[in-house]
């Protein structure tokens, strides 16, 4: 009976002793998430109903596969092509795949970051159905396009000015390479067939530049005074890419395009509601400023107004028009990439709130900073961080899915910046250009098979 006593007291002894030390924290490890057994590994965070469920299209940047992804990280569908992305690839609503492609034929342009130069629509069974090169010794296709409601094709293309045509329009010739310079023009295509492609509008960034070097040229003025015009002698170094634009959106209900230029570190905003022929004017079209930047915002320097440390814009990527605030503006939303030589070697997702009335009007005032100078929502993290590429897309139940680019890294974050999905590109070339999530009930997948395949992502 004693001893039957003394092991009971013992039991109750050791019991205290350890709920003592989990109190106390003697005990206490790392928390760790057990994952649920169907997940594939490159699924490193997976809070299920915190996620917005769906399928998410990967495009990795060194393959010529296109994958769709569910939740769990199984391949639900391949789409195959000749060539690798270049480097914005959308699922459309008929379940269409709208693919930049990287030809690699053009001596001129080839090997610049973003260059491609051709188009591609494959069906859902991964025929194609459409293509269409813009490329040849004068132009090329780049980075990003942006299918509108009617069905047109908004296309970034660079064209080329000779040394002499640069010099001759103001931009100082220490500055200038010996093959001339890249601006960027904008065309908007009507497609045809399975291979036509015609353009139906134009916007060319050579027709609204501005310089105060050469007094004796007819583009010369005070920068300070002239936000819509584009500073021709922003850019202090020989690299014929003198914009770089990345990253192109549509705002339909104002008939507005947003572009991100990279090498000012500014979002630009121009006027669609525009002829062809206004469109290279200073005047006309539903603004009455023609083809100039009716907003631009992230980097004061770049209008020569304000100091280094009003930059609120570091080299960003895929500015996005979200649902607008019929009272007091809209909202804008990209991925702040960030500058090494700028002491901001890290990168954010921000969300800033557009100074645009009912009428889609910005307010651009000269020898000004221009608003917002603060943000609606920010996303950072301790090591995020990808110098180029990347992009940011708000989903359905509020949250925001961002691709960290440079490291594959693909991020869904709630509004109070929790991380509920986080995926890891299983290859060992990481790179992604961007991501996006669609959800099941998006007509691409009405009628269609969406069932897990016997195959990796490479």
């Amino acid at each position: 009976m004693k001893e039957k006593l003394f092991l009971i007291a013992t039991l109750y002894l050791m019991l205290l002793f350890i709920s003592s030390c989990e109190n106390s924290g003697i005990f206490e490890e790392e928390e760790t998430i057990i994952k649920p057994k169907f997940l594939k590994e490159s699924v490193e965070v997976y809070e299920i109903n915190e996620f917005q469920d769906g399928y998410t299209l990967i495009a990795p940047l060194t393959s010529k596969n296109t994958y769709l992804i569910d939740m769990e990280g199984y391949v639900v569908k391949k789409w195959v092509s000749d060539y690798t992305p270049n480097n914005s690839v959308y699922l459309l609503e008929d379940g269409s795949l709208l693919r930049t492609e990287k030809i690699n034929s053009n001596t001129v342009f080839s090997g610049k970051g973003g260059s491609g130069g051709r188009l591609a629509k494959y069906n859902y069974d991964g025929t194609l159905i459409w293509a269409w090169n813009y490329s040849s010794e004068n132009f090329s296709q780049h980075h990003d396009i942006e299918l509108m409601p009617n069905g047109n094709i908004l296309v970034i293309a660079w064209e080329i000015k000779t040394n002499q045509e640069t010099i001759d329009v103001g931009k100082n010739p220490e500055h200038v390479n010996e093959n001339g310079v890249w601006p960027e023009h904008i065309v908007e295509i009507e497609t045809s067939g399975s291979s036509g492609g015609n353009i139906v509008w134009e916007w060319h960034q050579w027709d609204h530049m501005i310089q105060d070097f050469d007094p004796t040229k007819k583009n010369y003025g005070y920068v300070a005074a002239h936000p819509e015009l584009i500073d021709m002698n922003f850019s202090q170094s020989k690299d014929m890419d003198i914009t770089h634009l990345n990253g192109i959106d549509y705002i339909e209900e104002h008939d507005l395009i947003i572009l991100s230029a990279h090498h000012y570190s500014e979002i630009w905003i121009i006027d669609h509601a525009t002829s062809t022929e206004e469109a290279a004017l200073h005047q006309g079209g539903a603004r009455g400023k023609g083809g100039d930047l009716v907003y631009r915002w992230g980097n004061p320097a770049a209008h020569k107004n304000g100091l280094p440390s009003d930059q609120i814009s570091f080299m960003q990527h895929d500015a996005v028009w979200l649902d607008g605030l019929p009272s007091n503006g809209g909202n804008l939303l990209f991925f702040n990439n960030g500058d090494e030589k700028k002491e901001r070697a890290f990168s954010t997702v921000d969300e800033i709130l557009l100074p645009i009335d009912a009428n889609g009007n910005f307010q651009l005032l000269p020898n000004s900073l221009n608003n917002p100078t603060s943000f609606k929502w920010r996303f950072e993290q301790e090591g995020f961080y990808s110098r180029v590429i990347s992009g940011a897309q708000r989903l359905k139940n509020g949250n925001t899915l961002i691709c960290e680019g440079r490291k594959g890294l693909l991020h869904e974050v709630t509004v109070d910046k929790k991380t509920v999905w986080k995926y890891n590109l299983p290859i060992q070339n990481k790179n992604i250009f961007r991501t996006y999530r669609y959800s099941k009930d998006y007509a691409a997948f009405t009628g269609k098979s969406v069932e897990r395949l016997d195959v990796e992502i490479e």
